[in-house]
């Protein structure tokens, strides 16, 4: 009996040495376009408009959770200067309010036959694929910039709007302004207030089919699925969720407006006012 135990247990280990050797590694990329004039570099190269570098990882270092990374470091040309790394392609802290940016990737399963967990050699490894875009901007060009998760917009000193997004809604669809005052963006849709009102563009869904016609908009809010604008004393809500902070209340002389997740908060002459769809909102008193 023990002999039959060992032959079964080096069947065992020959079927899954087979299996292992069916098992390949991944070709994974990582791209970096520069928008501007400046170069990035990752120690090996240097980057002046756009490359993409492999990372491959083979199929043991995905087992075994290994991850390959490679670091840029942005350089401007002259009169230039490095705005930041926008059209994040990952949720990263590495490429936030840094110059360097670093990039990691990590081939996964992409079945459920995972060796990490069950023993079972993974048959299919997905690749990672990244991208970011290095920006450089004219030294003293920048008036107002927003960000949101990779996400960027800014008011130049010329009053030229610029956005870079991973939606091509918001980087395309940019509205001309006329003495513009203040810029708010939540992912892929931003608002700028000017001397002609309030223009909104970027993501199709977000917005909502229209936005209701505005007589002197004085502050306003974007958050994931709506926007709310203080309008001749009372609040105007619109945009794809907008159901979630709709009906708004009767409001004393709103001066100042907010939003967090799906509420909405307001000042007025009565107070702080909030409402929306989570259940820890805060009724409006009024």
């Amino acid at each position: 009996w023990g002999d039959i135990a060992n032959w079964g247990k080096l069947t065992a280990i020959a079927l899954i040495a087979l299996s292992m050797t069916a098992c390949k590694g991944t070709d994974n990329t990582v791209t970096v376009t520069i928008d501007g004039y400046g170069e990035v570099s990752d120690g090996e190269t240097v980057c002046t408009d756009q490359c993409t570098k492999d990372l491959p990882l083979t199929w043991l270092q995905s087992q075994l959770m290994h991850t390959k990374s490679v670091t840029y470091t942005p350089t401007p040309d002259f009169g230039y200067e490095f705005f930041g790394w926008t059209k994040n392609y990952f949720y990263t802290d590495a490429c936030q309010d840094t110059e360097l940016c670093t990039i990691t990737v990590e081939a996964r399963c992409g079945d459920l036959l995972d060796f990490r967990s069950s023993g079972i050699p993974c048959g299919d490894l997905e690749s990672t694929h990244k991208s970011v875009t290095a920006v450089f901007l004219e030294q003293g060009s920048i008036a107002q910039e927003v960000w949101n998760n990779g996400r960027a917009c800014v008011i130049t000193t010329s009053d030229e709007i610029r956005c870079w997004g991973i939606s091509p809604s918001l980087e395309n669809n940019v509205p001309t302004v006329t003495n513009p005052d203040e810029l708010q963006m939540y992912s892929d849709v931003a608002c700028v207030k000017d001397d002609a009102g309030l223009h909104c563009w970027g993501n199709e869904y977000y917005l909502g089919e229209t936005q209701p016609a505005l007589t002197a908009p004085e502050a306003f809010t974007i958050n994931s699925g709506f926007i709310c604008a203080i309008d001749v004393g009372q609040v105007a809500c619109w945009g794809g969720s907008q159901d979630w902070v709709l009906p708004t209340p009767t409001l004393n002389n709103p001066t100042r407006i907010t939003s967090v997740y799906q509420n909405v908060c307001v000042i007025d002459d009565d107070g702080v006012h909030c409402w929306g769809n989570q259940s820890d909102a805060v009724s409006d008193p009024s």
